[in-house]
């Protein structure tokens, strides 16, 4: 039996997530209700449209997850995988932890010396459910002054 629970890795594989393409769908829907109902001429309604329509087709090529894999060693050392390059990371400023969320902002360092920040907002749906629940444990531990909302 292990003195420390957080003895063992964390290694969590990162999935596009289904909540996060429902919220931009019925996001895009109440907005283009809204210019529907908008008392403007209907060339302007079909212009903001058409624009919409569009906006909606890029966000949805966003939401594929850059972060593809985090692991947390047991000394609390993160590593993210990133277009299948590993990379030594930091958690940066502040991360958020919910029971609907976890926000996470890495720090990277790379070979060259260059500093990239990489963000994450992990849902319920993005990994499994045991491991949802101990990534929010760990960051509840590990960081007692985050936000805890």
């Amino acid at each position: 039996m292990l003195s420390n629970k957080f003895e063992m890795p964390l290694d969590l594989t990162i999935k596009p997530s289904r909540l996060l393409k429902i919220y931009f769908i019925i996001l895009s829907l109440l907005a283009a209700l809204a210019v529907f109902l908008a008392s403007i001429p209907v060339a302007i309604k079909s212009i903001l449209i058409i624009a919409l329509l569009f906006l909606v087709k890029h966000l949805m090529k966003q939401v594929q997850p850059v972060i593809t894999r985090l692991h947390l060693s047991s000394q609390n050392q993160w590593k993210i995988e990133v277009d299948g390059q590993s990379y030594p990371a930091q958690l940066n400023g502040e991360c958020i932890v919910t029971a609907w969320f976890v926000w996470l902002n890495f720090r990277c360092v790379n070979r060259f010396g260059r500093v990239r920040i990489f963000r994450i907002l992990v849902l319920p749906d993005n990994i499994d459910k045991n491991g949802f629940r101990q990534l929010k444990a760990r960051l509840r531990i590990a960081n007692p002054r985050q936000k805890k909302l």
